[in-house]
């Protein structure tokens, strides 16, 4: 896993650093561009690691993740300082599932503690790993339009409940990334300019383009009352 992630951080074109820290292995993602100052730190273990560490407990595990960023914030990201880390690093935990246990609550939960860091939980197991990765193999593309044309190419999987583990996994890589975007192949824009149009066309047969043009405009950082008055006003 960590080599698809290291390809990922590489293709989605964020800098990298690999680091040991405590017995662990970490990777620091960030872009280049100074002006945008996310973070994205990945640590790397197993769930019977984590387990035998706190015990399998929600509260010691939110504990041992505080105080783990706080510590290799102030010991090993202090170049970083002055482009606000300590408000915009997310610590992504990925974890292989070495002991095939469908209760993990104990860390998924965990996501929900945003003190020190965004908190993500990305488990997965050997067996879907290596399948994912003889997809992707078999693609002949870079990794991000891989990834994404396999969404596409089984999204009936989603639709018909279809359990088939590697595409399951891949579903998670995209929403455990915070950095990893859908990418709309060629072939599919058309169809999403078509439903634009389609869209459009449907709120001016129900003489609703004007209020749909107002919401646009409006400023949504600003007082609901406004925007209410501003649609009814169009209405």
């Amino acid at each position: 896993m960590k080599n698809l992630l290291q390809n990922l951080i590489e293709d989605c074109g964020l800098k990298s650093k690999e680091f040991q820290y405590q017995n662990a292995t970490f990777i620091l993602a960030h872009y280049s561009d100074v002006q945008k100052s996310d973070f994205f730190l990945f640590q790397f273990g197993s769930v019977s690691e984590f387990r035998q560490k706190v015990e399998a407990d929600l509260m010691k595990f939110e504990f041992e993740l505080n105080s783990l960023v706080g510590n290799i914030r102030s010991e090993q990201l202090l170049e970083y300082k002055s482009r606000f880390i300590d408000k915009n690093l997310s610590l992504i935990i990925v974890a292989e599932n070495d002991e095939g246990s469908e209760e993990l609550d104990w860390m998924l939960k965990s996501e929900e503690n945003y003190y020190q860091s965004r908190k993500y939980i990305l488990t997965y197991s050997k067996e879907e790993l290596e399948e994912l990765n003889q997809k992707i193999e078999k693609m002949d593309k870079s990794l991000v339009l891989s990834l994404t044309e396999l969404v596409s190419l089984n999204s009936d999987k989603l639709k018909d409940f279809i359990d088939e583990s590697w595409f399951y996994l891949l579903t998670r890589i995209f929403t455990k990334i915070p950095f990893l975007n859908y990418k709309v192949a060629d072939s599919e824009k058309q169809i999403l300019e078509d439903i634009d149009k389609s869209i459009i066309s449907k709120l001016d047969e129900l003489n609703l383009k004007r209020v749909y043009d107002s919401i646009l405009a409006h400023d949504m950082g600003s007082d609901i009352n406004g925007l209410v008055e501003l649609i009814t006003k169009e209405d």
